[in-house]
């Protein structure tokens, strides 16, 4: 999960050509409203390889129009990542935006929400985990440790066992927080049954 960036797109490059293995992005624009800045950084995630992206959380929840039940420009935004053959998707923190994607019926094909056991950037909270629910979409988990605010255990408690979610996207610092951090969502797969 990695935003639209030059330098990442040239480390990407490198641990490719270092390690052999090709590279499953999904990518993310980041929270401009610049509509010439969002295409460029299609353009780029595209270049780098991805597979699927998603328009930005803090974009998304700026676009919502409450009266209207719409996320504004978000069609016009969803093609041009069509139109780059990518697979389109919508992040956010306000889960208005997954109801308002799914009744406007946007070509969004899945969504990216933080989902944690305290409720940061869930906004608001219990109507977040009533929209990962209801949506037929799936839901990539964000945050699940809350920027550090709950351990990795009892946050990959939650958020891999929360109905709805698909696949967490965990932040990490060092190969040290890797190896843990996917070892205990192994382990907690593995408990519940559904690895």
């Amino acid at each position: 999960y990695t935003p639209a960036d030059e330098k990442i797109a040239k480390a990407l490059v490198q641990v490719e050509q270092i390690s052999g293995i090709k590279m499953t992005v999904v990518g993310t624009t980041y929270s401009t409203l610049d509509f010439e800045k969002i295409r460029r950084e299609i353009e780029l995630l595209d270049t780098m390889g991805a597979r699927i992206c998603l328009l930005h959380g803090n974009m998304v929840d700026h676009l919502l129009n409450h009266m209207k039940r719409t996320i504004t420009d978000a069609e016009k935004m969803l093609k041009l990542i069509r139109d780059n053959g990518m697979v389109p998707g919508i992040a956010c923190h306000d889960s208005y935006a997954i109801v308002y994607a799914d009744q406007q019926g946007y070509d969004t094909q899945l969504y990216a929400t933080p989902v944690n056991k305290i409720g940061f950037w869930m906004n608001p909270e219990g109507r977040t985990l009533r929209a990962i629910r209801e949506t037929p979409k799936p839901i990539i988990a964000l945050k699940p440790f809350a920027s550090g605010r709950i351990q990795p255990q009892e946050g990959l408690e939650f958020t891999l066992t929360t109905p709805g979610v698909k696949t967490v996207a965990i932040g990490v610092a060092s190969m040290e927080e890797v190896n843990q951090d996917f070892q205990l969502a192994k382990e907690i797969l593995h408990e519940k049954g559904m690895l």
